[in-house]
């Protein structure tokens, strides 16, 4: 113990250099004012930092680092707190922003209060989290759940697994996996979000894999499609353009019957006139395939074309419609 700065240090190769700084184990080190140090081959090096376990480093100011290291791809990996007030715990952790979070395996929260925990996940911008394996929250505000999951816009969330935000603001999940691990590898292949402020959903099977209680949407949308009224009956017309213009969308059509003629004639003309057009057109000689609609009020003339004519029905008193 040192008595000059109430330092202590005990175990095989310890060093406790701070002011009222604690080392044990084998080849730890407290080198800042009030830090602690143990384990095997730990630092904590500025104030009141914290390290423990093998191989962890403390060098921010207040962080707090335990775990062990992780070896991959060649590369050792130290759980490491850097930041001011981090926290790191797992193997092969890095929480470098300051007050960040990181937990896990190989994970790492780079940015000022961010949250990375899980497998390998990273959280990049400020305020981000990132959870679950290999997800990503890159932009500020940024969260990210699930596998393979990647938050690289303002305020997004995406949640799942292989989804991805393109735009700012949006949630996203989907329930669709991919086989082939080359595009489980290239983002380009991921389910994205559509537009600014958007929520996006993607589960397996489209609409049937989207359920609201025990319903699918699917089902839901049919039912209320098949409550509505039956249109079969303009199965065969064919309206013009000007015709068309006034059904409206709530018209009850129910009471216009079928328009038929005795033998086969093609195609057949109606027209609407008034009472003043339909005397000259007797005069000049109607056509023969033109079915006159005469109303006592003036109006612009229309037309609709009749196909898929059956046999059958009398033509004589549809001419002088009052």
């Amino acid at each position: 113990m040192d008595e000059a700065n109430f330092a202590h240090a005990e175990g095989n190769q310890t060093s406790a250099a701070g002011f009222c700084s604690h080392s044990e184990g084998i080849l730890t080190i407290a080198s800042g004012f009030c830090s602690h140090a143990e384990g095997c081959q730990t630092s904590s090096i500025l104030d009141y930092s914290h390290a423990e376990g093998l191989s962890s480093i403390a060098s921010g100011i207040g962080s707090h680092a335990e775990g062990g290291l992780r070896i991959a791809s060649g590369k050792v990996l130290q759980t490491t707190a850097s930041g001011e007030g981090a926290h790191a715990e797992g193997s092969g952790c890095l929480a470098s922003g300051d007050y960040s979070h990181a937990e896990g395996v190989g994970v790492s929260a780079t940015n000022n209060f961010a949250h990375a925990e899980g497998y390998y996940t990273k959280a990049t911008g400020k305020y981000s989290h990132a959870e679950g394996s290999e997800s990503q929250a890159r932009a500020d505000g940024a969260h990210a759940e699930g596998r393979y999951a990647i938050a690289k816009n303002t305020g997004s969330h995406v949640e799942g697994r292989f989804a991805k935000s393109s735009h700012d603001n949006v949630f996203v999940w989907s329930g669709v996996h991919l086989t082939s691990s080359t595009q489980q590898k290239n983002e380009n292949y991921y389910y994205s979000s559509n537009l600014s402020g958007s929520f996006n959903v993607n589960p397996v099977g489209g609409i049937d894999g989207f359920f609201v209680g025990t319903s699918s949407l699917a089902d839901i949308m049919e039912s209320q499609v098949s409550s509505k009224a039956d249109l079969s009956a303009l199965d065969n017309y064919v309206l013009s353009d000007d015709f068309d213009s006034v059904i409206s969308a709530k018209a009850d059509i129910s009471s216009v019957p079928k328009i038929s003629v005795d033998g086969e004639i093609g195609d057949f003309g109606l027209m609407h006139v008034s009472r003043q057009d339909y005397e000259q057109i007797l005069q000049d000689g109607p056509l023969s395939n033109v079915l006159y609609l005469v109303s006592s009020e003036y109006n612009n003339a229309y037309g609709m074309q009749i196909k898929n004519l059956s046999a059958g029905t009398d033509l004589s008193d549809a001419v002088n419609l009052e």
